[in-house]
């Protein structure tokens, strides 16, 4: 069942927060080189919290490590 990380009583609907990230650029379209993504679940709030949410990520946190195959 899908809560507002913020109280147990808020009333629905629910919104999960996600952040992506992908790499793009000229050295990521060599012939054999994977593309790295990342998918970070950041929270799940209430429509009434969502409104008034100030959500901050740092880059660390989404910059994924590259592979090269």
């Amino acid at each position: 069942m899908k809560r507002c990380k913020n109280s147990r009583r808020h009333k629905r609907p629910f919104f999960t927060v996600l952040a992506f990230a992908r790499e793009v650029g000229r050295g990521s379209r060599e012939p054999g080189y994977r593309r790295a993504v990342r998918t970070k679940r950041l929270t799940t709030l209430c429509g009434d919290c969502l409104r008034e949410a100030r959500i901050e990520l740092e880059g660390k946190d989404l910059v994924p490590c590259t592979t090269k195959e």
